[in-house]
């Protein structure tokens, strides 16, 4: 998406990523409903969206420093947020679970 010259290919690059990141944000809440014991949802929960209010803090002053530092740039701030998506799926696969908290 960062280097096309088309609107058309940009658009449909966007549109794909967002119905991705839409199966990505249901799993993440869908996720302690299905495998926390049932009086835990609430703090898995609470600490998931934590974890997504944190990135939003961070993405976006991590971005404005590399723009800033990289002369009006945007790609040094792109690359970050591919590398960060790369981080996040490889520690997300890395992932157990532990039957003995598995809910059903």
């Amino acid at each position: 998406m960062l280097w096309t010259q088309s609107l058309r290919l940009r658009l449909a690059c966007w549109t794909l990523g967002m119905v991705a990141y839409d199966f990505v944000h249901a799993t993440v809440f869908a996720m302690p409903l299905k495998y926390v014991p049932p009086d835990m949802v609430g703090s898995a929960t609470g600490i998931a969206s934590f974890g997504g209010q944190m990135a939003g803090v961070v993405a976006p002053s991590t971005m404005g420093l590399l723009i800033a530092h990289c002369d009006g740039s945007f790609v040094p701030a792109f690359v970050f947020l591919l590398c960060s998506g790369i981080v996040a799926t490889g520690i997300a696969a890395s992932w157990r679970l532990d039957k003995s908290l598995s809910a059903g």
